[in-house]
């Protein structure tokens, strides 16, 4: 996705040092070279200089990447070996095609919200809770379903999106001078499965004074797409979300989910470099308007003060694609620390990655929640009543690693916290 120098360039930068190895959270559990950062940019390394093939054996390789970027963090030449993985899987898309299932999903699903709500709502009527399950609990899909997950839980689906709780136009609450207009970028989650995530973030900026510009027209970030390899399929979606944003005289478009924050900044910042002229302007003329609702807020200020109805000690989780992808890290905890009645205790690594990875929790599923293990032992240990985070993805991560490890604390979006704190003023 890159030019072939540049990429070249980064993939040369790892010296095989090994500094990388104890913040890889794959090789801390696996202690597997191959599958280390070092030992795949010494694989990609290979392909990209046409030393390697393609083999089943090196798609593993590359599959089996959270892209979380501690590697990177932890490398002393700064190599960028998420774009350097993002290379080799687009060659690899090239090379074998993309797998049925991502090909649905990429070049139908994400481009077409009202298919994806159909998909979605037929799948929410054969939903069901498992045998012996509290009302409380997880919903599943049935076993078979379960078991194309990987055996992963699939939370409900929401019976109403989004969308059809709120005008396409929100204006702040009677009696709160107008501060700005925001456009609204919720997410495929918050718009069709936990849209009460949603829902708190529209009514916290109209309390705040700011008009919620909420576009039909927007899709899926492409996240899904562009960590694939498929840079077709995220070209299309980024012109289309540009578009849909475009002309409104916005202060910014604001993201409650840290992925696709990350795909919609420095994703379609790589992209557009192959889109021409004026797409290729509005592409990145968006991207520069996305922010983040906690850097949005700790920056502009909040004019009414935050104050919970009981006390509540929490701890907060960094999501990867916050605190490397963007470098967001303070803003959220100054937002929980301006918060009357509660109580900030930090995990001995609150940036290390919870296991999610998107779709990669469902490629590998039992990777995916012994790294999970990690990140509830870490919460468990400071003692917290809740964890709170910024990304969607970790929410619904740590919520099913903490039932099956019968972990007992909440685990909350950031911005749920803030519309209960300003109801509880």
């Amino acid at each position: 996705m890159l030019p072939q120098d540049q990429v070249i360039k980064e993939a040369l930068k790892c010296s095989g040092c090994g500094f990388c190895l104890s913040a890889c959270p794959v090789y801390r559990v696996l202690g597997v070279e191959t599958l280390s950062s070092r030992g795949r940019m010494d694989t990609i390394r290979g392909m990209l200089l046409g030393e390697l093939k393609l083999t089943p054996r090196m798609e593993e390789i590359l599959s089996t990447c959270l892209m979380c970027q501690a590697c990177e963090a932890a490398c002393p030449p700064g190599a960028a070996a998420h774009k350097v993985l993002l290379e080799a899987r687009h060659r690899a898309v090239k090379e074998k095609g993309m797998p049925w299932a991502k090909s649905l999903a990429f070049r139908r699903l994400l481009k077409d919200r009202k298919a994806l709500a159909r998909a979605l709502q037929l799948v929410r009527k054969i939903q069901g809770p498992p045998p012996g399950a509290k009302r409380h609990d997880l919903r599943h899909l049935p076993t078979l379903f379960s078991g194309l997950a990987g055996g992963r839980a699939l939370p409900p689906i929401a019976q109403k999106p989004l969308r059809e709780r709120f005008p396409e136009r929100v204006e702040p609450v009677p009696g709160v001078g107008l501060r700005g207009r925001v456009g609204f970028f919720p997410g495929c989650y918050m718009e069709f499965v936990d849209t009460s995530i949603g829902d708190a973030a529209i009514r916290v900026l109209s309390r705040e004074g700011f008009e919620v510009f909420f576009p039909r027209e927007q899709v899926c970030c492409g996240a899904p797409a562009l960590f694939s390899g498929d840079l077709e399929d995220t070209l299309e979606i980024a012109v289309r979300n540009a578009r849909a944003f475009a002309n409104q005289d916005l202060d910014a478009v604001l993201v409650i989910c840290a992925t696709c924050g990350s795909g919609l900044k420095e994703g379609y910042d790589v992209v557009a470099q192959h889109l021409d002229g004026d797409l290729r302007d509005l592409v990145k003329r968006f991207s520069s308007k996305v922010q983040d609702l906690s850097m949005f807020l700790a920056s502009r200020g909040l004019r009414q003060k935050l104050v919970l109805p009981e006390p509540l000690l929490v701890t907060y989780h960094d999501p990867c694609h916050h605190v490397r992808g963007q470098k967001i890290s303070v803003e959220p905890r100054s937002l929980l620390l301006s918060m009357g009645n509660l109580s900030l205790k930090e995990m001995a690594e609150p940036a290390r990655c919870c296991g999610g990875g998107g779709s990669f929790s469902l490629a590998n599923p039992k990777l995916s929640i012994e790294i999970g293990r990690w990140k509830i032992n870490d919460i468990l240990a400071t003692g917290a009543q809740a964890v709170v985070t910024s990304c969607p993805g970790c929410v619904l991560q740590i919520q099913e690693v903490a039932s099956r490890e019968k972990a007992q604390f909440q685990v909350l979006h950031l911005v749920e916290l803030l519309d209960k704190a300003l109801e509880g003023k």
